[in-house]
């Protein structure tokens, strides 16, 4: 039996794991760049040569990006990116396919270091040499381990529902002093971070709890934290309205009528949504759960989401529902997958159309990715078993040819 196992190269793409390293030295402080303009500059030896960009988010229910700035990496491994547009804080640092987490200030200046090292011994570092005075860099990371600590400390009266005022004036405290002198991001940061965990200690004070933060807050569709704090509060939401007896026409305004505004009036009803930003925030994210719910189809789902688009009157909300359609809709099953063309083993160009009618098992995989020696061991067996009913194709992200021979030498592969 022959065995189908292509292994493909991207060229001049690498995967690798960063972890974010605030120093000492963030005390320094950089002049505003002016104008607004955010600068991130520095140094990343190890990717000179490649291409660096910074992305945000489309919005915090798909997490789609998009560039907003980018950079050649020189030879010399500096770079710059300049945001001349106004952005969120929440943002990623993105070379070739690995992306890191961070956080920029509109109108600050950051210095950055990028610092590789062989795996296992040790991961590559995000290293922050200047940034502003109260960089989020080191605020945030800071704030959620003390806070991850305190809640291990405290997990048996939180998962009991005991000692309420105790567990509650324990991560007041912690709130009151992390938002101390705090900016905006922080403040919210930590509020809803808080809330996460409160929601479990305030079961039966639940009416005093979504008072605080959810009735009496502003809606804050553009900060990543609160956004979390919704989607998990109103978590299947609109499928558990559906299954109730007494709005069980939910399920029939989505499946037949597609009546967007019916639902929204439907939803109105529960006090905690009189407001109409968020009423529409909960309706979009029930909507990307419900695409893959049963009982729910998908096309109306879609369809509900272009009449959102049509008639929301919250900009933010219109660039939302397209979004969320095209995220669905984009590999939606019984499409077409997007062809690609690459090189095999032997300097072969490949495409992806080559296995029209065959069922194609895509694996990605990297020298500096150490659950990819596991998974390559277990695809071999598969292919052993199945190859003659299944393409398995093994694409690799390494940058260095000689790395990635020097991975693929330990491993019996057939090719075709």
């Amino acid at each position: 039996m022959e065995v189908k196992h292509l292994n493909l190269y991207l060229q001049g793409s690498t995967c690798r794991w960063v972890s974010l390293l605030c120093v000492a030295c963030l005390s320094f402080f950089l002049p505003e760049s002016g104008s607004g303009q955010t600068v991130i500059r520095g140094s990343a030896p190890a990717y000179a040569g490649s291409t660096i960009s910074i992305r945000g988010y489309h919005n915090y229910i798909t997490y789609t990006t998009k560039v907003l700035a980018s950079s050649p990496i020189g030879k010399d491994g500096t770079f710059e990116l300049k945001l001349d547009e106004p952005h969120a804080e929440v943002l990623l640092l993105a070379m070739e396919y690995m992306e890191l987490n961070f956080y920029a200030i509109e109108g600050k200046v950051y210095e950055v270091k990028i610092e590789e090292f062989d795996l296992p011994a040790t991961h590559p570092q995000l290293i922050i040499v200047k940034g502003p005075e109260g960089d989020l860099n080191k605020l945030v990371p800071e704030f959620d381990d003390t806070l991850l600590s305190l809640t291990d400390d405290y997990y048996p009266y939180i998962v009991k529902n005991i000692k309420r005022n105790k567990v509650d004036s324990v991560f007041d405290s912690l709130g009151a002093i992390s938002k101390k002198n705090a900016g905006s991001f922080m403040q919210v940061h930590v509020d809803y971070k808080i809330a996460l965990v409160k929601q479990i200690t305030n079961k039966k004070r639940i009416s005093q709890f979504e008072k605080e933060y959810i009735i009496d807050r502003p809606v804050r569709e553009d900060h990543i934290t609160y956004v979390q704090f919704i989607r998990q509060y109103f978590s299947n939401y609109l499928s558990t309205l559906g299954s109730e007896s007494h709005v069980n026409s939910l399920e029939n305004l989505i499946n037949t009528k597609k009546d967007v505004l019916g639902i929204l009036d439907l939803l109105k009803a529960d006090q905690r949504l009189a407001n109409d930003t968020l009423r529409e925030l909960v309706l979009l994210n029930g909507l990307y759960e419900l695409y893959t719910a049963p009982g729910y189809r998908e096309q109306m789902v879609l369809d509900l989401l272009d009449s959102l688009a049509a008639k929301s009157k919250i900009a933010a909300h219109v660039e939302m529902a397209r979004n969320i359609r095209n995220s669905l809709s984009h590999l939606r099953k019984g499409t077409i997958a997007p062809d690609f063309e690459l090189l095999d083993a032997h300097g072969v160009k490949r495409k992806l159309s080559d296995f029209e009618g065959q069922y194609v098992y895509l694996n990605f995989w990297a020298h500096t990715c150490p659950p990819c020696f596991k998974e390559i061991e277990v695809l071999i067996d598969l292919a052993e078993k199945y190859g003659n009913k299944v393409v398995f194709v093994n694409i690799s992200l390494d940058k260095s040819e000689t790395k990635r021979k020097q991975f693929l030498s330990g491993y019996d592969l057939h090719h075709r």
